[in-house]
């Protein structure tokens, strides 16, 4: 009985010591089989070289050109494929994108074909073609006329218009422009502004007889008035005070000896003015321009003559003896106050 079981113990003992051996020899190869791998490894990648060595190593390749680009369909096919109220739309677009009115002719809408060469135009792309390809009932039609009139200073296109409005509009901006009397002579009689254009054109060119043209009033002023002030206006531009003898309202004749008293700085010609405030004021802008305080008192309106010897010393910020001769207590301290 003992000798089985010893037998026994013998016999498992042994079936224990080679399941270790076993497995230690599979440790080893395992072991050993992974440092090979990772040698291996190693060996690999120093012989590859990184992607930015190939590159400094990589000879160079002789310049090639690029190839060229496929060209980019036509806008106008982008257009074709969409619906009719989104095909004009689309034109539209493509217009004011590329400033160019042949899209707009593509517009098969009349109002959105309009509104399309309107925008260009609004843009500054007016010339006489696109004028012409606007409906005639269209109203941004004889605007479009209008504008290149003034673009060009062209009055033909002026007589291509229909609204009375407009039109005087057209040929007044270019009548000054050109400095042509005569194309005032074509606005409407109810134009506001129409002794304007003779007046300006007659100033700039220093010419009275152009005032002589003038046969029309408005809401303010009688025809007389008008070509009056239109005297005043190139006696101003000559500095001429015999031009507004000639004068014969009394208040333009007035303005027009204020006016070019101040051009010339001369206080005399302010003592021909009938009314003292306007006289008053006349010396006092003459008596401040050449530093004069003793222009101020010539004048009868004791405001003004203030104001004047005030403006002269404080501007000045001397001679504060002269504050003195202001009348008005409270602007006295002031003038002392700043002198």
């Amino acid at each position: 009985m003992k000798i089985n079981t010893v037998l026994l113990l013998l016999i498992v003992l042994c079936f224990l010591l080679t399941a270790c051996t076993k497995s230690e020899d599979l440790s080893v190869r395992g072991s050993t089989e992974n440092q090979v791998s990772e040698e291996k490894y190693d060996e690999q990648v120093q012989e590859t070289p990184s992607a930015s060595e190939q590159t400094q190593t990589s000879p160079a390749e002789p310049d090639q050109a690029e190839p060229a680009q496929p060209a980019l369909p036509a806008p106008s096919s982008n257009c074709d494929s969409e619906a009719q109220p989104e095909k004009d739309d689309c034109y539209t677009k493509l217009a004011q994108n590329t400033s160019n009115s042949a899209f707009c002719d593509k517009i098969s809408d009349s109002k959105k074909k309009n509104y399309c060469y309107s925008n260009l135009i609004l843009r500054g792309l007016v010339d006489a073609e696109l004028c012409n390809r606007l409906s005639e009932t269209f109203y941004y039609k004889e605007l479009c006329y209008s504008k290149l009139a003034e673009k060009n200073s062209d009055p033909g296109f002026c007589d291509k218009i229909s609204d009375i409005s407009i039109k005087d509009t057209c040929f007044d901006v270019v009548a000054r422009a050109r400095e042509d009397a005569n194309l005032c002579d074509k606005l409407s009689d109810s134009y506001a502004f129409k002794p304007t254009c003779y007046s300006l054109i007659a100033a700039k060119k220093q010419d009275v007889s152009i005032c002589n043209k003038i046969q029309t009033g408005d809401a303010t002023s009688t025809p007389q008035e008008n070509k009056d002030d239109c005297l005043a206006g190139v006696a101003w531009m000559n500095g001429d005070i015999n031009i507004c003898e000639r004068i014969v309202t009394q208040s333009s004749k007035d303005h027009c000896y204020s006016g070019v008293a101040r051009m010339l700085n001369n206080s005399d010609i302010c003592l021909t003015i009938s009314t003292s405030l306007a006289k008053a004021s006349c010396l006092a802008t003459v008596a401040i321009r050449l530093d004069d305080p003793s222009i101020c008192q010539k004048g009868s309106k004791t405001e003004i003559i203030d104001d004047c010897y005030s403006t002269i010393v404080m501007g000045t910020k001397n001679n504060i003896a002269l504050c003195d001769n202001i009348r008005d207590e409270s602007k006295r301290r002031v003038c002392k106050l700043y002198a």
